[in-house]
């Protein structure tokens, strides 16, 4: 029988700003995301009519959730960013339940994408999670909103293969992945975790690997050293979460079987317009898929075994919860632009690169 998906978010721990909880789903799932304490108002939030121009010398990004974000700080995004901010040419495939194409922060963002559960373009989100995952991802910068993804400036192709229950099929997980490996992506984010091992989906992965795609996959929430799948299957990179501290999160999933730790809260995107603190090892995974996009903009030509060693050789040793570290985008960039493969691409001159803020406070939490 094929295997059942566990989502890794509960969208009845989802709150409106009105702190009422939304529709329950079908899901083995801790936690919850909460509205980012630097914005006065969970409301969505509408385009400017005219944004705040940056300053050929800004020195940091202009997004009012940036200063109260410890997770691109932590991994030295900034540094990364001098070298590039990765740029529309690297598509990341969100492979979850849609994403809001409507959302201010992911504006430019997007190329078009396809919906597996009900076998349509139409790969809006009619759930929630897709949407936070893809701001952790991707959502652009200093535009005067939200807050600021991994890789700002790269491509993101939205593929539901989640439905609005919070569940999926095998079948469509299997047909997502290999629909996005044939349609440009150049990194694969799954944050969800199945009951169990699959053929098919199996067989989807290696198709992916062999079109020169990195995947990368959420250990799980269950904080168990029990191996999950995809996130345990080979040539996958399977991500946990670390806190502040670089400890891990005590409801992130380890072991030598997963490949890289990430920060597991970063402030994100919330379908209708609005932004929460999302947790979880969702959350890390789509952070590590941010990093891997800006590595294979800076080095175009590196193939998915030169970015995942860079990515695992570059990593900060934090315990034996995690096979490598936790993700250092500085390096690995650094490393790959300087030794491997080709030429890089970047979306922005080198004056229009931030350095890093001041210190910002921590959101604990998770989801």
């Amino acid at each position: 029988m094929a295997a059942a998906l566990l989502l890794l978010l509960p969208p009845a721990a989802i709150h409106s700003a009105s702190g009422a909880p939304a529709a329950q789903a079908t899901a083995h799932v801790v936690g919850s995301v909460r509205t980012p304490a630097g914005l006065k108002s969970a409301k969505p939030s509408k385009p400017k009519a005219k944004a705040r121009p940056v300053a050929a010398d800004a020195t940091q990004p202009n997004d009012p959730l940036w200063r109260g974000s410890w997770s691109l700080t932590k991994v030295r995004a900034p540094a990364a960013w001098r070298v590039t901010r990765g740029a529309a040419e690297v598509v990341v495939a969100v492979l979850d339940t849609g994403v809001d194409r409507g959302h201010p922060d992911l504006q430019g963002a997007l190329v078009d994408g396809w919906d597996a559960v009900n076998e349509d373009a139409d790969a809006g989100d009619d759930h929630g999670h897709g949407t936070l995952v893809a701001g952790v991802i991707a959502a652009r910068s200093n535009n005067g909103i939200g807050g600021v993804g991994a890789c700002s400036q790269c491509s993101l192709m939205p593929v539901k293969v989640i439905g609005a229950n919070g569940s999926g099929t095998a079948a469509d997980i299997a047909e997502g992945i290999v629909w996005a490996a044939d349609h440009g992506a150049g990194v694969i984010n799954l944050s969800f975790v199945m009951t169990g091992p699959d053929s098919g989906v199996a067989a989807a992965l290696e198709h992916a690997r062999l079109k020169g795609v990195l995947v990368v996959a959420a250990a799980g929430n269950r904080g168990s050293a029990d191996v999950t799948f995809p996130a345990g299957e080979p040539g996958v990179v399977g991500v946990t979460g670390t806190n502040e501290s670089d400890g891990r999160y005590g409801w992130a999933s380890y072991g030598s079987w997963v490949t890289l730790a990430a920060p597991g809260c970063s402030p994100s995107t919330q379908a209708g317009g609005s932004y929460a603190d999302f947790c979880g090892t969702s959350s890390a995974a789509a952070f590590a898929s941010g990093i891997a996009a800006l590595a294979r903009s800076a080095a175009r030509d590196a193939s998915v075994e030169q970015v995942v060693a860079a990515m695992s050789a570059n990593a900060v040793r934090v315990g034996d919860f995690v096979a490598a570290g936790r993700v250092d985008a500085a390096a690995t960039t650094s490393v790959l632009s300087a030794s491997c493969c080709g030429h890089s691409i970047s979306g922005d001159s080198p004056s229009d690169r931030p350095s890093s803020p001041e210190s910002p406070e921590p959101h604990p939490g998770r989801d």
